[in-house]
């Protein structure tokens, strides 16, 4: 199963057009604000084009900006098996995708100055408890000789 994007609560802007349509790729669109429609085709072409070539069952795509949902769309099957469609609450196991989106999340902050991968992990999280050695978002709990690097090996 593939999940493009999965949101809880969903909030609309005051253009929004809500229902529950089904289009000609068998979508069924929640929420659409025609305001962001000329940059959503992109993604969601690629999403359809995705979900065809994984072979995923369903897929569920939101998009929002500045906190508001101006898209909001699910296709196909949540369970194949029984035909239970995708809805806007299904929940997708996302995998090794999180990586992904943590390592982005990460730099980002880095770049920002927000984040220290130095900084012992107490800094971020106080309840973390004190361990035998250095734990930091370098240094990983479980796999201390793991690193980040940030310099370019010598040759």
């Amino acid at each position: 199963m593939m999940g493009m994007a999965c949101a809880g609560g969903h909030r609309s802007d005051s253009r929004a057009v809500t229902g529950n349509r089904q289009d000609a790729a068998g979508c069924r669109t929640a929420v659409a604000s025609p305001a962001y429609l000329a940059e959503i085709a992109p993604a969601r072409r690629l999403a359809l084009r995705l979900r065809r070539e994984l072979g995923a069952p369903g897929l569920a795509i939101a998009v929002s900006v500045r906190g508001n949902t101006v898209r909001s769309e699910v296709c196909g099957y949540a369970d194949r098996a029984s035909k239970r469609p995708v809805t806007r609450t299904t929940l997708f196991r996302i995998g090794i995708v999180s990586k992904t989106f943590t390592a982005t999340a990460a730099t980002r902050l880095v770049q920002a100055g927000s984040l220290d991968l130095d900084a012992l992990i107490q800094r971020y999280v106080r309840s973390f408890p004190k361990k035998g050695s250095v734990v930091s978002a370098r240094r990983p709990w479980r796999t201390p000789q793991a690193s980040v690097t940030t310099k370019a090996p010598k040759h």
